[in-house]
C-alpha cells in the first residue's frame, strides 16, 4: 500500500505524483462531494491512512482532522 507519510516527505518522481494529488485537492473546485474522481480516490487513501495512523504529529495532510472525525463517528456509534 502507498505510504502517504513517506510520499509527503520524499522527492522521487512517484512521490511527486502523490504530492500533485495533494495539490489537486487543494485547488479543485469540484471536490469529492461534487464528483471529482481524483479527489474521491485521494479521500479514500487519506481515510485508510488515518484509520491506521498512530502518530500524533503525522505529516500527512488532513490526517489529524480525519482521525478526529473518525473518533467522533465512533463515539456516536457507541452511544447508540
Amino acid at each position: 500500500m502507498l505510504d502517504l507519510v513517506h510520499a509527503s516527505q520524499c522527492g522521487s518522481p512517484n512521490c511527486r505524483k502523490v504530492k500533485g494529488l495533494y495539490r489537486h485537492g487543494m485547488q479543485c473546485k469540484i471536490r469529492a462531494s461534487g464528483g471529482c474522481l481524483v479527489c474521491k480516490k485521494m479521500c479514500y487513501l487519506l481515510q485508510l491512512h488515518a484509520r491506521a495512523c498512530k502518530g500524533s504529529q503525522c505529516s500527512v495532510p488532513h490526517c489529524r482532522d480525519l482521525k478526529e472525525k473518525l473518533r467522533w463517528l465512533q463515539q456516536q456509534s457507541d452511544s447508540r
